[in-house]
């Protein structure tokens, strides 16, 4: 049986890349062949113990077949921009990277006539336009098995009534333990130590940092050194995930610990990094999969949350740890004590209430990769397939691209130009409806102090030479400016003008798209709007996008709004 498992499986993650490698173990006697599809594709070369994987377009090629399309884990259920670096390389990719997994692995299902599984993945946030909505829901119904890994994912994907047939289970990382049995990670365990010069110690502490540690590094340092006095350990400062810049951290905070310890800022292999979690006593920091791979080893542990990381609250939750939260590394410092010294259950039944519900999981995606698939699986699949194209026309284009999955037959026929692309109902691609709105002379957007704003216009026929111009005014209470982003898109995806603008309040700037000679096709242009600064105080501003049209445009100079 060919099984292709979907993820951001080319990234240098511990958690995204140990999924391939718990599937391939849990499906060994069913599997003949299995391939592994990521945005990019590639080899993490630094951890030769992960599975290598190719592009996701590779499944659209003409003639490529398969058995079972399995999607997850990992936050890989989402429609916005990542934060991921290695798909932030150009607008589009960013935009296409994680969409061309969950979406692209269901239209290779419709056309491989494969078998569609949902592998526990997680939904970080809701889908806010209802026609993103409508497309969620045509996927979620085209699978053969729908399975997330915790209850605020499932209440993410807005079915409602239909959300029961949604399983939700254990994030299958909890499987580790049984990959990888703690004794045979003993000689990692023991070699990281000697090799930074260190015998091993009697007692070790994990500490995770990552981009999302909330504090300063001299602070973080001290409150290190304080929970590894009073519980008698040597603290590991331990990076899990270099593509969120854990290395960074770990190396900052080494550099102002003043107590014995060892710093693995770029571990060598995937069971470094599972021994380290493995043999220590406890674990505190950021990442969902530490946490997570020390709870399988039978540890406990603390997770010093984000505000804007829901998985950090939701997963423990669902395995009825609801209380491993922290606000700050002060406030771990304040309760790891207590949570070591508990004598309860807790800990050990919840452990086995997530084998047993990943056990039935896994049983539960065997029997359906065993079954023949029906009519009513092909047609599901198929209506799915014509949900998506419909959408990509009627929309924007916006899921145009799915790393290439999408050849659509690009319209020579250009309609009449009406001029007022505010005629277009835009599509909310990021951000709340009701931070969206029209005045006199435009779309206004109103990007809050940390987060993006961003529409879509679709379906503009354009041709060379023509110049789609417009304006931009912004108001906010404090002053602040308003950085715009402007990018137009054929509908394959590919770019064919951008621009970025940087608004001050009381001006307005003109901006202007050329389109290159020789193109004659429907364009979707993006607006993308966020604060110049990423620490501006909670107001949010108001950004008018002055009305845009496809010929010469006069921009009268008028007062910005007043911030709200």
């Amino acid at each position: 049986m060919h099984i292709v498992q979907f993820g951001s499986i080319d990234v240098a993650n511990y958690g995204d890349l140990l999924f391939p490698l718990i599937a391939a173990y849990r499906l060994s006697d069913l599997t003949t062949r299995m391939t592994l599809l990521a945005p990019l594709g590639g080899s993490v070369l630094r951890w030769p113990d992960s599975l290598p994987s190719e592009p996701a377009d590779v499944a659209l090629r003409e003639g490529f077949a398969c058995d079972a399309c399995l999607v997850g884990g990992g936050d890989v259920v989402q429609a916005n921009s990542t934060v991921i670096q290695d798909y932030a390389q150009d607008g589009i990719t960013n935009r296409h990277a994680l969409p061309s997994l969950w979406l692209g692995a269901a239209l290779v299902a419709e056309r491989t006539q494969a078998r569609l599984i949902w592998n526990a993945p997680g939904v970080p946030r809701p889908f806010i336009d209802p026609r993103l909505q409508a497309l969620v829901s045509s996927a979620v119904a085209a699978n053969d098995y729908t399975s997330v890994r915790d209850p605020v994912s499932r209440r993410h994907l807005g079915l409602g009534d239909g959300g029961a047939s949604v399983s939700v289970v254990p994030d299958t990382a909890v499987d580790v333990a049984r990959l990888w049995p703690a004794p045979s990670l003993l000689p990692n365990y023991h070699g990281l130590f000697r090799a930074r010069g260190h015998e091993v110690p009697k007692r070790a502490a994990v500490f995770h940092l990552n981009q999302w540690s909330r504090g300063r590094a001299e602070e973080i340092a001290a409150s290190i050194a304080r929970i590894a006095d009073g519980i008698g350990c040597m603290p590991i400062l331990l990076s899990i995930g270099l593509v969120h810049g854990d290395d960074t951290w770990v190396r900052e905070v080494s550099a102002k610990l003043e107590v014995p310890h060892i710093a693995i800022d770029r571990p060598e292999s995937l069971k470094d990094i599972a021994a380290c979690l493995a043999h220590a006593v406890c674990y505190v920091g950021s990442s969902l999969h530490g946490f997570l791979t020390a709870f399988a080893y039978g540890n406990k542990g603390l997770i010093v949350r984000h505000p804007n990381v829901r998985k950090l609250d939701a997963v423990p939750m669902q395995l009825g740890l609801p209380d491993v939260a922290c606000d700050s590394w002060a406030d771990a410092e304040a309760r790891l004590n207590a949570v070591l010294a508990d004598p309860d259950r807790q800990w050990p039944a919840a452990l086995n209430r997530a084998q047993v519900a990943l056990d039935a999981h896994w049983t539960t995606i065997r029997k359906v990769l065993l079954a023949p698939l029906d009519e009513d699986s092909k047609a599901r699949k198929t209506r799915f397939a014509q949900d998506l194209l419909a959408f990509n026309d009627e929309n924007g284009g916006w899921i145009a691209r799915l790393s290439g999955v999408l050849a659509l037959e690009v319209n020579r026929h250009r309609p009449p130009v009406g001029g007022r692309l505010l005629d277009i109902d835009p599509l909310v691609v990021q951000g709340q409806p009701a931070h969206v709105s029209r005045n006199a002379v435009g779309l206004v957007l109103h990007p809050p102090s940390k987060g993006v704003t961003e529409v879509c216009f679709g379906r503009i026929p354009l041709s060379g030479g023509e110049t789609i111009r417009g304006g931009v005014t912004v108001g906010h209470r404090q002053g602040h400016p308003v950085r715009f982003s402007l990018l137009l898109l054929d509908a394959n995806g590919r770019t064919l003008a951008a621009t970025e603008i940087t608004a001050h309040p009381g001006k307005v700037l003109p901006w202007a798209l050329a389109v290159p000679d020789a193109v004659a096709v429907p364009a979707h242009l993006f607006v993308s709007t966020r604060m110049d600064q990423p620490t501006d105080a909670s107001h949010f501003a108001w950004a008018t996008l002055i009305d845009p049209v496809v010929e010469r445009l006069a921009i009268a100079t008028r007062p910005a709004e007043p911030g709200l």
